[in-house]
């Protein structure tokens, strides 16, 4: 927590401050003030303050963290300043690459407490916009000491590498977690993530190492490990997953051109590659294929932190849709890898050729995930957040099975399968529980949203039968899973969990609006429905298990009543009529059943 300093107002547990290398006293004395005839008087100034401000945070090692804070803050508005000049003298700029650069990137480093990292990240946008390439040249060096990796860029020696940053012994006293952290909240700023994604296979092989490291004594503890061992050993994995996330993730969107949304695929590898100074697909491609097996070792792991789980199922998908392959190859993958489908008539050429995803095969750590609740809605959970519409909805030749025993032909609808069937399950942990339903929530409103795309759009082509197939998915989700979805809505509406309550209503208002949306596309464009039936008869599907066309206001009328059925007498029932209110005609509902007021008034009264 830090160390306790008494106030007039009382005790109060105070940040670490930042620690004080004596380095940053050689530098002053080693720059000499110079006279500079172009130097105007209110740069000089400014000059002269932050000379001073340096001086005291570099030699008061007293200094408790509130006060290192004011000062930064005084740092920061003078460098404000200075930046707002039309330009600077050569004498300031040598005075911010030999002593001031160097001393607030390492005063970002150092810290092990993130919020004091945070509040030196305006004065790095200061310096950034005064010298930029400098900056660029110091924030590289600490990053390869930060992560140890330093000795293998001889090169950045000429950038202040060998006297001007700290030694990697220092930065290595800093926890994985604190260290992971640091570089996630770096890579967020504008200046920051140029860095990363140059030295990116760099972060990841750390990221693999400290996996390495940690994961071993996180799936199979030692008997004698404390409870906060075995917390800070959870809080490392998933802080050293979320860094790996953010670094996949940018670089992903990065090469399939920003892509906002669900990520479309683009090639990971290639992306890396090119941001090398000197590329090697070897070590990229193990480092990655490192990183993917730590995936699915994490995912299967009981003792990990739930959100560490799930970050790794992200990451996991994110490398599956990252992996340079065409959209029929991406499906086909999440489904046999992801998901354990099997698939009829699989030939050989729908695995890469060349890339970093193993061969496949059934590991120890593979049938766990497969043979676990909580692993399985994770990688779900992340398929529907993270991979794209064009890839889960390519037609595939799914073979029925325990696992999948409904008919389903596309991934979307087996990742449906699978959290239905974890729904259905009793005894399940709370925040598991909270989970499973948030993520069916998930998925039937992303499913709303991608039959909303069928509305008032141009079809051609792949698009057309993109569109053809959000039809037919829909109207299989209002009939073939509507008493799945309605048996969700009887058992937990009321459920002791207050967040399980939320999450049910969310999937009742979700469910109602692919109804609705259904609507709309009829009645913008009626023959879509002709489409979606002509293509569910060239994908293969029986007659038997193919819906019929049903509008959205057929729809609503049957949820409505089968709400009507229900008992006075339970709650639940006046909470999903308010909200099929909001959604159909109310005197059209009052007309075609005029019991309804008198059977509340009598319910009320009893």
């Amino acid at each position: 927590m830090g160390i306790l300093q008494k106030d007039r107002h009382g005790a109060r547990a105070l940040k670490p401050p930042i620690p004080v290398p004596e380095i940053w006293v050689q530098r002053i004395k080693q720059d000499e003030e110079t006279d500079d005839d172009t130097t105007s008087a209110q740069e000089t100034q400014l000059m002269q303050t932050l000379r001073s401000q340096a001086l005291d945070l570099a030699t008061r090692v007293d200094f408790t963290w509130l006060e290192q804070s004011k000062l930064l803050k005084h740092i920061g508005e003078s460098l404000s300043s200075l930046k707002r000049l039309s330009e600077v003298s050569l004498a300031t700029l040598g005075y911010l690459r030999q002593v001031a650069i160097p001393m607030f990137v390492e005063c970002y480093f150092l810290p092990s407490d993130i919020a004091v990292r945070r509040q030196v990240i305006p004065i790095l946008k200061s310096l950034s916009a005064l010298d930029p390439s400098c900056i660029d040249n110091v924030l590289q060096a600490n990053l390869l000491a930060f992560i140890g990796a330093r000795e293998q860029y001889h090169e950045l020696e000429m950038f202040h590498a060998a006297d001007a940053t700290i030694a990697a012994e220092v930065y290595g006293r800093q926890l994985v977690s604190q260290r992971a952290l640091a570089l996630e909240v770096l890579a967020s700023v504008p200046q920051g993530f140029p860095v990363i994604r140059r030295f990116v296979s760099d972060v990841l092989a750390y990221a693999a190492s400290a996996l390495d490291a940690s994961l071993p004594q996180l799936c199979e503890p030692r008997q004698d490990i404390g409870s906060v061992e075995l917390v800070g050993l959870r809080e490392d994995c998933t802080q050293i997953m979320r860094l790996v996330f953010m670094c996949v993730s940018k670089l992903i969107a990065e090469d399939s051109g920003g892509a906002q949304g669900p990520a479309i695929a683009g090639d990971l590898q290639s992306a890396i590659l090119a941001s090398m100074r000197a590329p090697s697909p070897g070590f990229v491609e193990q480092t990655l294929a490192r990183v993917y097996a730590l995936c699915w070792q994490l995912v299967g792991s009981d003792n990990a932190a739930l959100k560490s789980r799930q970050v790794a199922a992200m990451v996991m998908v994110a490398l599956i849709e990252g992996a340079g392959m065409p959209r029929q190859q991406r499906a086909v993958a999440l489904a046999v890898r992801a998901l354990d489908i099997k698939i009829h008539n699989l030939d050989k050429s729908s695995e890469p050729s060349e890339s970093y995803l193993p061969p496949l095969v059934s590991s120890t750590n593979y049938k766990n995930c497969m043979d676990d609740a909580v692993s399985m809605i994770c990688i779900a959970r992340a398929i529907v957040s993270l991979a794209s519409y064009e890839t889960t909805l390519v037609a595939l030749d799914i073979e029925p099975s325990i696992r999948i025993p409904s008919i389903c032909n596309n991934v979307h609808e087996a990742v449906f399968t699978h959290i239905a069937s974890i729904c259905g399950r009793s005894q399940l942990a709370p925040g598991v529980k909270i989970i499973v339903f948030e993520s069916m929530a998930i998925w039937l409103q992303e499913t709303a949203k991608l039959l909303a795309r069928c509305l008032g759009e141009v079809q051609r082509g792949e698009e057309r039968d993109m569109h053809a197939m959000a039809f037919a998915l829909g109207q299989r989700v209002l009939i073939l899973q509507r008493e799945r979805i309605m048996g969700y809505l009887w058992s937990y509406w009321d459920d002791p969990i207050d967040a399980v309550q939320v999450k049910v209503r969310t999937i009742f208002e979700a469910f109602l609006d692919i109804g609705s949306t259904m609507n709309q596309a009829i009645i913008v464009n009626p023959a879509i429905a002709e489409s979606a039936l002509t293509h569910t008869d060239s994908a293969g599907q029986s007659k038997a298990t193919s819906p019929g066309a049903q509008d959205g206001n057929a729809f609503l009328s049957d949820v409505l009543d089968l709400v009507l059925t229900m008992d006075w007498s339970r709650k639940v029932k006046y909470s999903l009529l308010a909200a099929l209110c909001a959604r159909i005609n109310v005197l059209d509902m009052l007309t075609g059943h005029t019991d309804i007021l008198t059977s509340c008034l009598e319910t009320m009264a009893q």
